[in-house]
């Protein structure tokens, strides 16, 4: 992807995930950046950052990097459901 180029949330570029080298198997990911959780939910930057803030989801810092665990947003979303 060419730098400066919008991708919309449904395209295919964001829908792929990776390959596994050795089995040929797609593989969720297990850590999503704040784009991409932000883009999973539906929601905007900010509101990621302010959710991490209040608590409702983990962040991991790899380095500078910070990274949502996918089960985070699962456990988000169910409590939201009241599960």
């Amino acid at each position: 992807m060419r730098p400066g180029v919008r991708v919309r949330a449904d395209s295919p570029a964001m829908t792929t995930t990776p390959k596994d080298i050795d089995s040929g198997t797609t593989v969720a990911p297990i850590l999503l950046n704040v784009l991409d959780a932000a883009r999973l939910l539906r929601v905007g930057r900010t509101t990621i950052y302010e959710l991490i803030a209040r608590g409702k989801l983990e962040v991991v810092h790899i380095g500078r990097a910070a990274r949502i665990p996918a089960s985070s947003i699962d456990r988000f979303v169910d409590e939201l459901r009241g599960r």
